[in-house]
């Protein structure tokens, strides 16, 4: 199945005001628009995963397998000039740059302990895409544990969460 990991769509416009002096008894805007700085950015990462989960009496348990594609991510910046009065717009170079990203493959495991009908204790493990690392640092994966108490009302989780390098 192929699932968004992350969506990178982003349309931002900012409208600018200038500033304009009017003299005395002359009519007109004293806050004119100067222009719009522009920023769009798009793309998106997918994954496509494939899992087994098998379900008991008293424990539960999961596995799965991750393969994330490369895919690229365009961002376009430019600035619109509606005036000459551009006191207020930022001088920042127009630019339309793509960035693109690697193939990764990660994997999932998690385990779900009945300790009776009220109480669980969880456990999943998430190895790290590599390209979050900066060049040359290990890949760190990350381990979950929660402990939920459920009531018949309502549920008390806590949650601890520790990084293990690999």
């Amino acid at each position: 199945m192929r699932n968004i990991v992350s969506s990178f769509s982003y349309d931002y416009t900012e409208e600018v005001h200038g500033s304009y002096s009017l003299e005395d008894g002359e009519i007109g805007n004293k806050d004119p628009i100067s222009g719009f700085h522009n920023l769009i950015i798009s793309g998106k990462m997918e994954s496509v995963s494939l899992g087994y989960a098998r379900s008991g009496s008293a424990v539960d348990f999961g596995v799965g397998y991750h393969f994330i594609p490369g895919s690229s991510i365009n961002e376009r910046l430019w600035i619109d000039t509606l005036s000459t009065n551009n006191d207020n717009l930022s001088s920042v170079v127009a630019h339309n740059k793509t960035y693109n990203t690697d193939s990764d493959i990660k994997y999932s495991l998690g385990l779900n302990i009945h300790f009776n009908d009220r109480t669980n204790f969880l456990f999943s493990f998430i190895s790290n895409i590599a390209w979050d690392q900066p060049p040359g640092e290990e890949p760190i994966s990350n381990i979950f544990f929660e402990l939920d108490i459920s009531l018949n009302f309502f549920s008390i989780s806590s949650i601890l969460n520790a990084a293990l390098e690999t």
